[in-house]
């Protein structure tokens, strides 16, 4: 697999010519196709339980009402619809907030999907390297609102990331996050109607090139800052206990939960 040069070295014009984070060549894959219907959500866990490098996944033309998060651990491996508004993952039904496809595994291509309403963020990428996420739609329908989830496609703790020709919409924090995150490319995507439409936390050696935002609290953002992870955490506790619109109160509150002060 061809590699980023290393973060420390110049980057030239056109650096994403080294940009590989697609699964390795190898002979024909193993394609699962799933279509709409009742047996979809079963034979989806069927498939992700038995992923090997370079199995594809498919989702044929339709809508998939999901019960339960998608999580997958696997590497070397595609993820594709026929199109984000054709191939559509509905995850309103979850019985909790959670994340709707969580990608654990490196090497991954994530393509042509619509992923909508989830309880969580929409797709969410920890922890790996080398993967792609191309022509995705992540959005919450109607008007904005704090129970949406917090990012639309998000890849945190992570190196070698392209995202590029996706959609995020609604999302009650950044439609496109990448937090953490090292060599990565966000690029032609689109970003509307989310607090921040499209973020990079404490992240080096990114491009962020050819998007738009409309619509958003703030349109681009670029945050590196001492101690940007912990308030982080304190946001994403208090949110989760109502807070999360009133911005830097939020942490406050958290402080002072933490210091067990009450206000008189």
């Amino acid at each position: 697999m061809k590699m980023l040069p290393p973060a420390s070295s110049a980057m030239p014009c056109g650096w994403d010519s080294w940009f590989a984070a697609e699964p390795d060549p190898l002979p024909p894959a193993t394609v699962t196709k799933i279509a709409p219907g009742p047996e979809a959500e079963k034979k989806l866990v069927e498939a992700v339980g038995k992923l090997t490098r370079g199995s594809v996944i498919e989702f044929e033309t339709g809508r998939f009402p999901l019960t339960a998060p998608v999580v997958i651990a696997a590497s070397n491996f595609t993820l594709r619809g026929a199109g984000q508004d054709k191939s559509v993952l509905e995850c309103g039904g979850f019985a909790s907030p959670a994340t709707g496809v969580t990608i654990q595994g490196s090497a991954v291509l994530v393509e042509g999907l619509g992923i909508e309403n989830a309880r969580g963020s929409a797709l969410r990428i920890e922890g790996v390297g080398n993967v792609t996420v191309r022509g995705v739609r992540a959005e919450w329908g109607g008007e904005p609102r704090p129970a949406n989830g917090p990012y639309g496609i998000c890849a945190s703790a992570s190196k070698n990331i392209l995202i590029e020709d996706c959609l995020a919409m609604g999302a009650s924090g950044a439609g496109i996050c990448v937090s953490q995150c090292e060599n990565c490319i966000v690029r032609h995507n689109h970003a509307e109607r989310c607090v921040g439409g499209i973020e990079s936390e404490n992240s080096s050696v990114i491009d962020i090139a050819g998007n738009t935002c409309s619509g958003n609290t703030a349109g681009i953002l670029v945050l590196c800052l001492p101690g940007l992870a912990l308030a982080k955490q304190l946001y994403e506790a208090v949110r989760a206990q109502g807070y999360g619109r009133k911005g830097t109160q939020a942490l406050l509150l958290a402080l002072e939960a933490i210091s067990n002060i009450r206000r008189g």
